[in-house]
């Protein structure tokens, strides 16, 4: 087993999410980035409110060595929360959880949503 296990260059483009993005097809949409330096068993993605509160849950997210982009999509989230509701502008949080054998690693980060 590598110990080298770890998530880096986690992020979400565009962010700020915009109502007008470059390519028409994404406006008001956005995708997550990360890079894994050892394969996972499993990664998660959790996007919350500032109050802490869970909107969406992205599961069975690419597990391979290397540089992950979700969803691997012609179009990106659409910033809808589990019920289908799109997210009102503001602040958000974005936690990744990867999981490997007894090792879990779980990086917080920040998105503002700007439509």
């Amino acid at each position: 087993m590598n110990d080298t296990f770890d998530v880096v260059n986690v992020a979400n483009y565009p962010n700020p999410v915009l109502g007008r993005a470059e390519e028409p097809k994404n406006d008001g949409r956005t995708r997550f980035t990360y890079v894994l330096t050892d394969g996972a068993d499993e990664v998660t993605i959790k996007v919350f409110t500032v109050s802490g509160r869970l909107v969406k849950t992205f599961h069975n997210l690419p597990i391979g060595v290397g540089y992950h982009e979700y969803p691997r999509t012609l179009y990106g989230w659409d910033c809808k929360d589990e019920q289908g509701y799109s997210l009102a502008n503001g602040v958000y949080f974005y936690r990744i959880i990867a999981k490997k054998g007894d090792k879990k690693i779980e990086k917080t980060m920040k998105m503002a949503i700007l439509k």
